[in-house]
């Protein structure tokens, strides 16, 4: 009897053995499931050209290299608007592996991200190059630098200059030239220029730290200083057999988080200014700032219970600053409401409206609502009904805000517009045959 159960063990055995050699690979295991084969997918990146007429969209061709393709938005039409042939660089087999793209204000170039390293939780370390419409010419930005070092990479309005943060300061490069200035120098990861410690992203989204002014003349910028943060040790056990200790500045509760000030640096000479605010620099937090016009720089001051928001204007050209709007709560200021129709993650700039005459803020008094604040008075008009919630801001354009809501059921999501002089009431523009949640990216031109 021993026997038999021995040679009927060794059966099982080797059937198995058999069984794992001849596996169909087209079956889940193990090995497949953390081999990388399987990610989450994306929608890849999308650009509205020409006022909104047109859009870019990056695809994949029958080789599985990127291309970007632009639509008409009317008759959405379909034409290569860079081949991957156009999009590999010299020297090269195959194109750019695009993360994220932008275009100049006067879509001549086009400005790509890729290789990308990540920082704290998004990847916004990488490399960047332009590609050039009127002479058909891809280059590199930044070429002298270590590869995947360039954060935030973005045109000055005159498309002259690409600017960008390395190793905690900020440069200017000449794109005609290649030739590359150092704006600031101070920067180390204690003095934090043009991007943000771990708690400005964690609690703001913030993590791009450096504004061009609209005549390229300035760049406004944040300056954090984490000197006295204390270091919190986390212990990596992924990587290795041996566990790895990861050094991160973090502020424990009840400690105080870095000082923030906002610097504003000549292009051309490279000297800083810095802006004087009313308040603390530790214990008042700046989660935005934003150009109104040459001379009008918009900051946001938040205090460390983050229920006071005061408004800030700011204009170079008489070095003061004055309070637009304020706005307190018992518990505490929202900046912006995630939610399922938007991805504006960390954007946490107001809409300019009106021709810069005025700005919109989403804030809550019985619902949450849409405001228009004038920018020469800061007084407020109610624009949205106030009879219901507004979930995000889709769009606007010189006469009509366009908003998601859903008055009737809170788990469905559609398309509402409202006059921008809050005189009218409001239209429902999802079809009325269309259920549960609906999102839409209205076009600049609002068409």
């Amino acid at each position: 009897m021993k026997k038999y159960l021995i040679l009927f063990i060794l059966s099982i055995s080797t059937f198995l053995v058999w069984a794992q050699d001849t596996e169909d690979p087209s079956l889940l295991s193990l090995d497949r499931i953390y081999s990388g084969e399987f990610r989450q997918n994306y929608q890849p990146p999308v650009r509205w050209i020409e006022k909104g007429e047109s859009y870019i969209i990056v695809e994949k061709n029958d080789s599985g290299e990127n291309e970007m393709i632009k639509y008409s938005s009317s008759s959405d039409d379909r034409t290569t608007f860079l081949s991957a042939d156009q999009l590999t660089p010299s020297g090269q087999s195959m194109a750019l592996s695009i993360e994220e793209f932008s275009m100049s204000d006067d879509e001549t170039k086009v400005l790509i991200f890729t290789n990308s390293k990540r920082v704290w939780r998004s990847n916004t370390k990488g490399d960047y190059w332009v590609y050039d419409l009127t002479t058909n010419k891809l280059s590199k930005i930044g070429k002298d630098f270590a590869s995947s070092s360039l954060m935030f990479a973005k045109f000055s309005n005159d498309n002259r200059f690409v600017a960008y943060v390395v190793d905690f300061n900020i440069y200017k490069e000449d794109f005609a030239t290649g030739e590359v200035i150092q704006l600031t120098s101070d920067g180390t990861r204690e003095i934090i220029n043009g991007t943000f410690d771990w708690v400005y992203e964690e609690e703001f989204g913030c993590r791009d730290g450096f504004r061009w002014s609209p005549n390229a003349s300035k760049i406004a910028y944040w300056q954090l200083d984490a000197s006295e943060i204390g270091v919190f040790n986390m212990i990596n056990t992924t990587d290795s057999i041996y566990s790895k200790i990861i050094p991160i500045q973090y502020p424990k509760v009840g400690q105080d988080p870095s000082s923030a000030k906002i610097g504003l640096v000549d292009t051309k000479t490279g000297q800083t200014n810095w802006i004087e605010l009313e308040g603390s620099t530790i214990q008042n937090y700046l989660p935005a700032i934003q150009w109104i016009d040459d001379d009008q720089l918009m900051i946001q001051q938040l205090n460390r219970k983050q229920n006071h928001l005061k408004i800030w204007i700011y204009r170079p050209s008489t070095n003061k600053a004055s309070i637009l709007y304020e706005e307190k709560e018992d518990t505490w200021v929202d900046l912006r409401y995630p939610d399922k129709s938007t991805t504006s993650y960390g954007d946490n700039d107001l809409k300019l409206v009106e021709g810069g005459k005025s700005v919109l803020r989403m804030t809550e008094d019985e619902w949450r609502n849409v405001y228009k604040i004038n920018l020469i008075d800061g007084s407020t008009t109610l624009v949205s009904s106030g009879t219901y919630d507004v979930a995000s801001i889709a769009g606007y354009n010189n006469k009509l805000l366009y908003f998601h809501s859903s008055p009737e059921n809170t788990t469905d999501r559609y398309l509402y517009s409202v006059d921008l002089k809050g005189k009218k009431k409001d239209r429902r523009l999802t079809p009325s045959n269309f259920d549960g949640v609906n999102t839409y990216k209205v076009s600049p031109n609002g068409k």
